[in-house]
């Protein structure tokens, strides 16, 4: 997923010249966040075992947030070595859980 961008149309009026100016003096900050360019995937299967999870951002992710899950139980990356961590993470969980995990 690419990164959200603002992008400034020059008109030939002043007032909304300023206000997109604004927008985007006021939008960056959020913009550059790492979460800014993230991706949701949606009921991904975690074992207790190496569990391999395709996070589609199409670079080495910065961490993830777990938005839903239907089990009590505590997801955390695998210490096995990642080769491809461009493309993929290794997961692992305390007990079966299948959870929606947001990647950035």
């Amino acid at each position: 997923m690419s990164r959200v961008n603002f992008t400034e149309i020059q008109t030939t009026d002043e007032a909304t010249n300023r206000l997109q100016k604004n927008i985007h003096t006021a939008l960056r900050p959020l913009l550059q966040l790492p979460f800014a360019d993230g991706v949701h995937k949606t009921d991904q299967a975690i074992g207790t075992g190496d569990t391999i999870v395709d996070h589609g951002l199409g670079r080495n992710y910065v961490g993830y947030i777990i938005t839903k899950q239907n089990a009590d139980t505590s997801i955390y990356v695998s210490t096995t070595t990642n080769s491809f961590e461009d493309r993929q993470i290794i997961l692992k969980a305390g007990a079966s859980v299948t959870a929606d995990i947001f990647f950035f």
